[in-house]
């Protein structure tokens, strides 16, 4: 096993890593998505998750422990709010039947 790999013991440790993975997708178009409404191009991923990791922060809050506020430029005058996730995941796991909710 590589140093970056994750060793699974389970069915339902194999799904949720993929339902993670697709949240994950979700959310990164959904800010490229923003982004563009404001503006931004992009010509590749790389450009992308730069610009991302300078320049978008995401806030979270003690008394909604799941949900988290998206802004560009937040610590700026001219900070924007770009977009409000919800992370509440649940999962129900029963026979060979898997029900998840998202939010």
């Amino acid at each position: 096993m590589k140093a970056n790999e994750i060793e699974f013991t389970s069915i339902q440790d194999i799904i949720i890593k993929k339902l993670m993975q697709k949240i994950d997708e979700h959310l990164k178009k959904y800010v490229l998505e923003k982004l563009k409404q404001l503006g931004y191009q992009f010509n590749n991923e790389s450009d992308f998750l730069d610009f991302v990791s300078k320049r978008v922060t995401r806030i979270a809050f003690e008394d909604r422990p799941q949900e988290y506020e998206l802004y560009l430029d937040y610590t700026s005058d001219n900070k924007k709010l770009i977009g409000i996730y919800n992370e509440k995941i649940s999962y129900k796991f029963e026979d060979n039947l898997v029900t998840v909710t998202i939010g």
